[in-house]
């Protein structure tokens, strides 16, 4: 009768009850331990942060360690690959004079289609267009900086950046 309300009669009610006195009992025993518990927690939320850092340090530090060099082969890279498309133009500028271009896609190397592109170069400039993963293009006759190459039965390969680059 002595509380306000309900509620108060509740919570009245419970911390004088048993159980909850066993509770505190408990909790004021094994006090140190929870405050270990807490201690080693916090001290790895401490080291996981320390852990990110060191690893984001040396993340930075490698990037800015090998940016140089991958920059400098990027701009070597297209220097050579603009120097071979010059030496491309000039090379193959007299098969695009008064002809008319066909241009394939990459396709299947089967002895019938690379028959019929032969036959076609007579009359027509044939251009195989491909990339690396092309049947038609081997690493001996295609470098990976050169933009074309002009078979023995005048079809001439092209690479897909240098297709678009003379169309």
């Amino acid at each position: 009768m002595s509380a306000k309300n309900y509620f108060a009669f509740l919570k009245k009610e419970i911390k004088g009850g048993t159980p909850y006195a066993t509770w505190k009992r408990a909790q004021e025993t094994f006090a140190p331990a929870l405050w270990l518990g807490r201690a080693v927690r916090i001290f790895y939320y401490i080291f996981r942060a320390v852990e990110a850092s060191a690893l984001f340090l040396l993340a930075a530090a490698l990037v800015l360690v090998l940016l140089p060099p991958v920059l400098i082969l990027s701009l070597a890279f297209s220097y050579a690959a603009a120097g071979e498309r010059r030496r491309a133009n000039r090379r193959f500028a007299p098969l695009f004079r008064g002809k008319r271009v066909l241009a394939f896609a990459q396709t299947q190397s089967t002895p019938f289609f690379n028959r019929m592109l032969a036959s076609l170069a007579d009359e027509y400039t044939v251009l195989l267009v491909g990339d690396a993963s092309s049947p038609h293009f081997d690493r001996k006759t295609m470098p990976l900086v050169r933009a074309a190459h002009r078979r023995q039965d005048g079809v001439l390969l092209v690479r897909a950046p240098y297709y678009f680059y003379l169309r």
